[in-house]
C-alpha cells in the first residue's frame, strides 16, 4: 500500500492515532514505515507523553502519596534535651540536634601540637571541615579536621621546611642525633653524647682518637658499610680532618700494598698511637704544629724491628708532623737504609731530636 501525505495526515492528525496505531491499521508489519512518512512530508511529530490513549502516574508527595509513613516525628536531642524532628528511617542515626552537632565537631581555640585552631574556614569534598589554623611560627595555614585529629599535621611546615636555627630540631650545624644513631654504631665505634649538647652524637677519629661530631652523611654511611649494603667500598672510618684521613695507614691502602709492611713502615698500633698524640696535645714536639694544620705521625726513638720489645713503650715514642718526620729519617743512624738492615742497631736519641 502507498504511503501518501494526505493519508498520514487523516489518520496521525485528524484521527489523532499514534504511529503504531497507524501501522496496524495500515496493516504495515512495523511503524518504520509510518516514522519515515511523516518525516519524508515534513509533518511534526507529536511527543509520546501527549498522545492519544497513553498515561503517566503522576508522582505523588505528602499523604496523597502510598508510601506516606506520616511525615517527620519529634525526638529528644541526647545533650540538650530539645525536641527536633527527623523523619521515621533517620530515628536511630540521628540523637544530637544541629546545634549540639556543631558544638561536637567545634575545634575552635584548641591546640594540636604546634597549631591552634582560629575559626572554621570552610567546607571539603566529602563533607570535611576546614580550619584555619595558626602555628608557633607565626605562619598560618588551613587544615582538615581529620589530619588535625589524627596527628598528620603537626605545623604549618616550618618543622621540615626551614632550615639552620629556625628549625626546631636543628642539632647545632646539621649534625646526628644521638637517640637517632646510638644503637646502630655502638656495636662497632666508640661514642658518647657531647658535652655541650647532650642530642649530638660523638665518635672517636680513626687516627688520632680526638672526639668529633659527625655529619649525617658520614654516619649512614658508614651504617651501611657495617651492615654490608651495596653500592660502599672501603670502610668509611671517621676522621676528625683530612690531614689524619691521609695519615692514617689503612686509608685506602695508599701508603703500602696489602701484606707489605718494610721496617721504616710508620703504621704502629692504634692505641699506641693515640695515647701518644693525647699525651703530647696533638702538637709536633719538634716544630710545635698542630693536628689541624698538618699530618703528626707516631715515630719510635728505636725501630720495632731493631727493638721489638720496647715497640709498644710510651717513652719510645714521640709526636712528629710530617715534615719533621722527613727530617728525623734524615739523620745519621736513622736513615731508611740504615734500619733495613738488621744488623745496624740505628737509632736517633731524644736530645737529638730536641737539638
Amino acid at each position: 500500500m502507498k504511503i501518501t501525505k494526505e493519508l498520514l495526515e487523516e489518520l496521525y492528525i485528524s484521527q489523532e492515532l499514534s504511529v503504531r496505531e497507524c501501522a496496524k491499521k495500515l496493516g504495515l508489519p512495523s511503524h518504520g514505515a509510518i516514522s519515515w512518512g511523516l518525516k519524508k512530508f515534513g509533518i511534526k511529530a507529536r511527543p509520546a507523553r501527549f498522545q492519544k490513549g497513553n498515561t503517566f502516574n503522576k508522582i505523588k508527595k505528602g499523604k496523597e502519596s502510598p508510601f506516606y509513613k506520616g511525615g517527620k516525628i519529634e525526638k529528644k536531642c541526647k545533650e540538650c534535651g530539645k525536641s527536633f524532628k527527623i523523619f521515621p528511617s533517620q530515628k536511630s542515626a540521628f540523637t544530637r540536634c544541629d546545634e549540639c552537632k556543631k558544638k561536637r565537631f567545634d575545634l575552635t581555640g584548641k591546640k594540636f601540637d604546634l597549631l591552634e585552631v582560629i575559626k572554621q574556614h570552610s567546607y571539603a569534598k566529602g563533607g570535611h571541615i576546614i580550619w584555619l589554623c595558626k602555628c608557633e611560627c607565626g605562619n598560618t595555614k588551613t587544615i582538615r579536621s581529620a589530619d588535625l585529629k589524627s596527628g598528620r599535621t603537626k605545623s604549618c611546615g616550618c618543622e621540615q621546611g626551614q632550615k639552620g636555627e629556625k628549625n626546631i630540631n636543628w642539632l647545632g650545624g646539621g649534625f646526628c642525633g644521638y637517640d637517632t644513631y646510638a644503637d646502630r654504631l655502638s656495636f662497632a665505634e666508640e661514642i658518647r653524647k657531647s658535652p655541650n649538647d647532650e642530642k649530638v652524637l660523638q665518635v672517636k677519629c680513626a687516627y688520632c682518637g680526638r672526639w668529633l661530631s659527625p655529619s649525617v652523611s658520614q654516619v649512614s654511611q658508614r651504617i651501611r658499610v657495617l651492615f654490608g649494603q651495596k653500592g660502599h667500598v672501603g670502610e668509611c672510618r671517621f676522621y676528625c680532618s683530612d690531614n689524619c684521613k691521609k695519615a692514617c695507614p689503612v686509608y685506602r691502602k695508599i701508603l703500602w700494598p696489602e701484606g707489605y709492611k718494610p721496617a721504616t713502615s710508620r703504621e704502629v698500633q692504634p692505641e699506641l698511637r693515640q695515647m701518644r698524640l693525647a699525651l703530647d696535645n696533638y702538637e709536633c714536639q719538634r716544630c710545635g704544629i698542630s693536628i689541624e694544620q698538618a699530618e703528626l705521625h707516631c715515630h719510635h726513638y728505636t725501630g720495632t724491628v731493631q727493638n721489638p720489645i720496647e715497640s709498644a713503650d710510651l717513652d719510645n715514642t714521640v709526636t712528629v708532623c710530617k715534615n719533621c718526620h722527613k727530617w728525623v729519617h734524615t739523620q745519621e743512624g736513622c736513615k731508611y737504609f740504615q734500619m733495613r738492615c738488621d744488623k745496624k742497631k740505628g737509632n736517633i736519641t731524644k736530645q737529638s731530636l730536641e737539638d
